[in-house]
């Protein structure tokens, strides 16, 4: 599950009929907080997708175009998580452990020293 200041959700953990993001009591209080930890199935996960496409019709996965049955709001995300459904894809963040963080930029990587970040030749 990836790290956040705010209650901003880094996946859906509600949909409404018409698939859009709704927040549910369970994010709030004891995921967010990692109060409850393992494997939670949600209904799409926003902003970092980890997939594992040999779970799944990886050729399915698309922003664009539309399946041809779709009805629910136009939207990047909203076409993704329809699609990804449609494709069986069942996944969700891991409850339980740091699965990534929202990046900051390759100069403060580099800048860190740290050799187990990302862009440090080291």
């Amino acid at each position: 599950m990836l790290t956040s200041r705010t209650a901003y959700s880094n996946y859906w953990s509600g949909i409404t009929d018409k698939g859009y993001y709704r927040r549910t009591a369970e994010y709030l209080q004891q995921l967010r907080e990692r109060r409850r930890r393992g494997c939670h199935r949600v209904p799409m996960l926003h902003s970092a997708l980890l997939l594992h496409v040999g779970e799944s019709d990886a050729g399915a996965l698309a922003f664009h175009p539309p399946p041809p049955d779709y009805s629910w709001p136009y939207d990047d995300v909203i076409v993704f998580a329809h699609s990804c459904m449609r494709a069986g894809w069942r996944g969700g963040p891991g409850g339980g452990e740091l699965v990534a963080r929202q990046s900051a930029s390759l100069r403060c990587y580099e800048a860190s020293g740290d050799p187990n970040l990302p862009g440090d030749p080291g």
